[in-house]
Order: structure tokens, then sequence, then C-alpha cells
């Protein structure tokens, strides 16, 4: 029964502190990192949607138009926010001891694995913050995201096996393997409720915006091709069925093959984490004098709804 409280306190904990690192990183990304930095270029913001537990936008409209430059500093100034908020963290970790130093170190290393996988993702395939450097690099974008993910995979080895050698000292299991164990049932029941929660409320609020941002390069060709095929279909006067457009829409697509690497990319990274993760679970040794109190995981889940909170009172005072 002991290593069952401390596998859901460790849960709990890691579910607490994931949360807070999201919405933290939610607001400073879009409201700073997008939303501040196209004020300072003189954009006006017309309004933004946050999610309690997923993602965002924000929306920006700027008289003159955008040069490519300045375009290109605006999209990715999230990703740079979330960067230094990463590194920020990271010197406050080496500063702190305990659950509190353990507690920064996650996030650092959440918020800069998030950050770049964004931006390795949306350049590989063309969409969200990476979509003008997708343009801009060309062929030349495979170099760059295999460079760049390579270097994520290390980081997320190594921060990971820090931090795993960390948690695993507040589990009570004696053997390596059932540490290693003990510590991804906890971890895996951390992220599967966030995650969760991100998938039941985007599905429960859609929205079209976010859906187009997120949206390939691919699928916004196939989308304004499929567009000049039916405005030439009503010019000739015939209005596209909707088996028609299917039918269109089929044959665009196998016009274009779905060559996505973002999956490979997340499965890359996703694989030094958790090697990272077995290594320094295996590595660590359990202390019961060590163990997570339960006053800590209490306090993670408290803030983590406080953080959703504030989102969500953020999202409500929108500009309609």
């Amino acid at each position: 029964m002991g290593r069952v409280t401390a596998i859901a306190r460790v849960a709990l904990f890691a579910f607490g502190v994931a949360l807070i690192t999201s919405r933290v990183g939610l607001v400073v990304h879009e409201l700073v990192g997008h939303g501040a930095v196209a004020a300072g270029f003189g954009a006006d913001l017309d309004t933004w949607r946050l999610y309690w537990f997923a993602g965002g936008w924000i929306g920006y409209q700027k008289a003159g138009g955008w040069t490519w430059t300045s375009a290109l500093i605006v999209q990715l100034g999230g990703i740079a926010v979330e960067l230094l908020v990463a590194a920020a963290l990271a010197v406050a970790a080496r500063r702190r001891r305990g659950t509190v130093a353990t507690a920064l170190a996650g996030a650092a290393l959440g918020l800069a694995l998030h950050a770049g996988l964004y931006l390795v993702t949306g350049t590989a395939d063309g969409f969200g913050d990476g979509t003008l450097l997708h343009r801009r690099l060309g062929e030349a974008r495979l170099a760059v995201v295999v460079v760049a993910t390579a270097a994520l995979c290390g980081l997320g080895f190594v921060g990971a096996r820090r931090l795993a050698g960390a948690v695993g000292a507040w589990l009570p299991v004696g053997s390596r393997a059932g540490r290693v164990i003990a510590l991804a049932v906890a971890l895996a029941a951390a992220g599967g409720a966030h995650a969760g929660l991100a998938v039941v409320e985007t599905r429960a609020r859609p929205n079209p915006t976010y859906r187009q941002i997120m949206a390939t390069e691919r699928d916004r060709l196939i989308a304004r091709d499929l567009e000049r095929w039916a405005t030439i279909e009503r010019a000739r006067g015939h209005a596209p069925a909707p088996a028609a457009v299917a039918a269109e829409r089929r044959r665009l697509e196998r016009e274009r093959p779905d060559r996505r690497l973002a999956p490979l990319l997340v499965l890359a990274v996703a694989a030094a984490v958790i090697a990272g993760a077995v290594i320094g679970a295996a590595a660590g040794e359990a202390r019961q004098s060590a163990a997570l109190r339960w006053q800590a995981a209490a306090w993670a889940v408290t803030v983590a709804a406080l953080s959703s909170l504030v989102v969500g009172v953020l999202d409500a005072l929108a500009p309609k």
C-alpha cells in the first residue's frame, strides 16, 4: 500500500507541475511572445483564444502589412520567450534544493522541449509557428530540422536522466526495475490526465482559427486547390455536389502524398527522454526519508487549478 500511495503522490505532483508549466507557457507564448512583440511593431491585437488545458492563439493586424523579417520575429516570438523562461527556471532550479528544485527543473525541461519540438515540427511540416521558416528554408529545412532534433534529443536525455534520479528517490521501491516501472506508471498517469483534459476541451470547444493555424502546408495547398476547382465549377454554372467535392479532395490528396515528419521527430525526442528517464531511475536510490509529502502534491494540484482558472479568465477577457 505504501508503494501505491507513493506513486499516487508523485503522479499528482507531476500532473500539477505539468499543468502549471503548460499554463504559464501558454500565456507567455501567446500574450507576450506574440502579442507584445506584435504590438511593438505597431500591430493592433484583435482577440485571442486560450484553452484552459490545451493551446491557443492570438490575432493581430498591422496597418501597411508586414515585412518578412518582422513577420518572422513575431511568429517566432512565442518560442523565443518560452526558451528564455525555461533558461531562467533552470538557473533558479540550481539555486534551490529538494522539491522546489525538482519542480523548477521539470518545468524548465518541459518548456524547452515544448518550444523546441513545436519549432522543429512546424518547420518540417509547415504549421503553427514554423510556417514561415518552412517556406523560406525550402529544401534546406530537412538538414536544419535534423540538427535541431538531435540537439533536442540530447537535451531530453540529459534532463530526463537527472529528473528521474531525483523523482525516483521519492519512490520506496528497492529494485531498479521496480523503480523504473513505478516512475513510468506515475508519469503516464500524470501525462495522460493532462492530455485527456486537453483533448476533451478542444473537442468540446472547437475553434476554426486554431485548426487553420495548426494545419500543415500540405493541408493548406489542398484546400487552396480545392477552392480554385470549386470556383471554376461554379463559374461554369455547376454547383459542386458534396460527393464531387469529396472525390476532388481525394484526387488532390493523391497528388500530394502525406509525408509529415512531425510524428517521427516527436518519437525520436520521446525515445531519448524515455531512455534518459529509465537510466536515471535505475541508477538512483530510493530513500524513504526522501518521500514526497502529500502537502507538496496538494500544493502543486491547487496551484495548477488556479493557473487554469487564470487562463480561463484571460480567455473570457479577450476582445470580441
